[in-house]
């Protein structure tokens, strides 16, 4: 049992409490994140192993690793939440995870559009008059990378 004394000491204005909170929210974050990675690909191959095409599996692959780590840096805020820091310090912090949070949004978005290109467009594109098909063929690694 920890003594009621240690967990009232302050350092940098915050006390030990609100730290191990902080850390215990944080530790959280990851494992529900993890959780929610594994729980994606697990059910997502269950329910998609019914059907015939790779569209939907490749659409879970797609999705799972940036909705792990959007789960992660939610947390992450909220737990940074608990301390005491200074508000011009705090700004910047939010500023940043949103920004990582657009960029996972963003990596979620591109890996969905590729899987729509590979499994939608590009297969029908083989089927278009060959002047068509040039300006697919140009157009393909533009939007493909």
């Amino acid at each position: 049992m920890i003594p009621l004394e240690i967990l009232e000491t302050t350092f940098f204005g915050n006390t030990v409490a609100q730290i191990i909170q902080c850390i215990l929210g944080v530790v959280i974050s990851a494992i529900v994140g993890r959780l929610v990675f594994l729980s994606i690909s697990r059910y997502s191959r269950v329910v998609t192993g019914r059907t015939k095409t790779e569209f939907d599996d490749k659409l879970m692959e797609a999705i799972a690793r940036p909705v792990m780590w959007i789960v992660f840096f939610i947390g992450l805020f909220f737990s940074l939440q608990i301390l005491t820091i200074p508000e011009w310090i705090i700004s910047h912090l939010n500023t940043g995870i949103i920004v990582i949070l657009i960029a996972l949004a963003s990596w979620a978005v591109a890996g969905v559009f590729d899987v729509v290109l590979n499994f939608l467009i590009f297969p029908v594109a083989e089927k278009i008059s060959p002047e068509e098909a040039k300006f697919y063929a140009k157009l393909s690694p533009t939007i493909g990378k």
